[in-house]
């Protein structure tokens, strides 16, 4: 259907409209939906602009697919090496803050390594090491930071 009676259609203004529209269209219903006297020098700018803009998109989601993927499996070492982190208990260990030893008590082991009773880590908080003052919570142990035996 024309835009009206006698007149002309007009094809370079639907062109550039489909063009600023080009994000949501599919090229091929473009095509198909397009009026067969539309001269195929007018309407190639717009169907390859909208090819290169679906080419983009697909770059674009399939990059943000690796770094998604990348970012979780960096996650999933960090957790099997953290999961894999053991504390070798013997007599002789005490407590780091107390210097009690540790026997049969309940212990916690801080996130640097560092060995206490539980009532010295209770004393000092869960995030804090009471043998360096340091906050896990505003200086977070990193994952390449050594763990002692």
């Amino acid at each position: 259907e024309g835009p009206g009676e006698g007149r002309p259609p007009m094809l370079l203004q639907a062109c550039h409209l489909m063009h600023a529209a080009g994000e949501e269209l599919d090229p091929r219903k473009v095509l198909e939906a397009m009026d067969p006297r539309v001269p195929l020098g007018e309407a190639a700018p717009l169907v390859v602009a909208l090819l290169a803009e679906r080419t983009h998109r697909a770059r674009q989601a399939a990059l943000l697919r690796a770094l998604h993927r990348a970012d979780n499996l960096a996650a999933h070492a960090l957790k099997a090496q953290l999961s894999s982190r053991r504390v070798n208990m013997t007599g002789e260990r005490s407590c780091q803050g107390c210097h009690t030893p540790i026997a049969s008590k309940l212990f916690a082991v801080l996130p640097s390594g560092v060995l206490l009773c539980f009532k010295c880590h209770q004393q000092a908080g869960p995030s804090r090491d009471p043998t360096t003052g340091r906050d896990f919570l505003q200086q977070p142990q990193l994952p390449s930071d050594s763990w002692p035996d």
